[in-house]
């Protein structure tokens, strides 16, 4: 039986709901809209099955250090409209070319994230390009150990600890089975990201289309995108946004993500894909402030599936450590701000902006600092 007596302890991959063979376990959405497993105890039998498959309980092991590349899709339009360097639709294609599935997290049409299955190159839009906030899982391994065993090529793509979740619900390795992750700082809940919506009062089904990571004016000074249907586009400086502030300074983040035990420079999954943040340094050619993918590779199968698309890419390899240097949250487990604990009830009953005010608070630079003392020390004087 899973029960969940500290917050810290569940990321929500569902592992636990789908194994469970008398369907016990539900997903509860507690009061800052995160999910969290509720087992009905009269109907659990007591199989263990449920503990048996959570990383929580059993800590994954550490794998070998990776290859790393920096790389990038060479088809420009598509590099501009990725996160990053636009390689995750590069290796989506080739599972799909060869009529396999990829499954991802996508906004369906009221724009509540969910991650879906997508077996057309021409569905791959609803997948490109980050969402900062957690996918609903429902029913998606089942599906995927259903699809595996008829024989079907199946790319999964997910936070680390969705990928670990999928790895254990499976409890065999399938050859036919890639998983991508991704470097990941953290997740809010969907119900942060509405409550957003609605202090800035946008109207998300006058909306056509949601981008985290424009790149109009950037990789590194990325935007906030809101595409409406009326064919007005409105742009937001990602970083001046209350929500991505708080994303940003890890107000706002699941309280598992404080205490993530997938985090490491080696890992279960085939591919990682993340920003290669300070690329300039390590491989200033390849800067064009456009998008460059880190890509670690964690098995022989990964590097068969990279090599099917280097033809395609702009590819080097570089040292896993260089490609980490700059992007922490590879390897680091945020910080829990003080302010966590009521940030989110702030944000319900103040609103967002006042909640960001109160739990994020400006750096005060050492300039400031000294003048600020010499201020107070002279009005201590008088």
């Amino acid at each position: 039986m899973i029960e969940i007596k500290d917050k810290k302890n569940c990321s929500a991959c569902t592992a636990c709901v789908s194994i469970c063979p008398q369907k016990c376990i539900t997903m509860k959405e507690d009061e800052e809209g995160f999910l969290y497993p509720e087992t009905h105890r009269e109907k659990c039998v007591n199989c263990g099955l449920c503990q048996s498959v959570c990383q929580h309980i059993h800590f994954p092991e550490k794998k070998d250090i990776p290859m790393a590349y920096a790389g990038y899709n060479k088809n420009e339009d598509l590099r501009e409209k990725s996160s990053s360097g636009g390689v995750f639709t590069l290796l989506a294609e080739s599972i799909l070319n060869e009529g396999g599935a990829v499954y991802g997290a996508g906004f369906d049409k009221d724009f509540i994230l969910h991650h879906m299955c997508i077996e057309n190159i021409n569905d791959l839009e609803k997948l490109r390009g980050s969402k900062y906030m957690q996918s609903i899982m429902g029913d998606t391994f089942p599906k995927i150990k259903k699809q595996l065993e008829t024989g079907k090529k199946v790319l999964f793509t997910g936070t680390p600890c969705q990928c670990e979740g999928l790895l254990r619900y499976l409890k065999k390795k399938y050859e036919n089975l890639y998983i991508q992750d991704i470097i990941c700082h953290g997740v809010p809940s969907g119900k942060l990201w509405n409550k957003y919506l609605e202090d800035k009062k946008i109207n998300k089904y006058d909306l056509e289309k949601i981008s985290f990571r424009d790149k109009k004016t950037g990789w590194k000074d990325y935007s906030l995108l809101f595409k409406y249907r009326s064919g007005e586009n409105v742009r937001e400086k990602a970083k001046e946004t209350s929500y991505m502030r708080a994303f940003i300074k890890n107000a706002s983040l699941r309280y598992s993500c404080y205490n993530c035990k997938v985090k490491s420079l080696g890992r279960h999954s085939d591919i990682t894909l993340g920003d290669f943040w300070g690329v300039e340094y390590v491989l200033p050619e390849m800067e064009k402030n456009m998008g460059v993918s880190l890509i670690l590779v964690h098995s022989d199968k990964g590097e068969n599936l990279l090599s099917k698309v280097k033809e395609n890419m702009v590819i080097t390899p570089v040292n896993p450590l260089d490609g980490i240097k700059y992007n922490k949250s590879a390897v680091n487990v945020p910080d829990i701000p003080k302010m966590r604990a009521s940030f989110y009830q702030n944000a319900e009953n103040k609103g967002i902006e006042k909640a960001v005010k109160k739990a994020v608070k400006p750096k005060i630079s050492v300039t400031v600092k000294n003048i600020l003392k010499k201020v107070i020390g002279k009005q201590k004087k008088y």
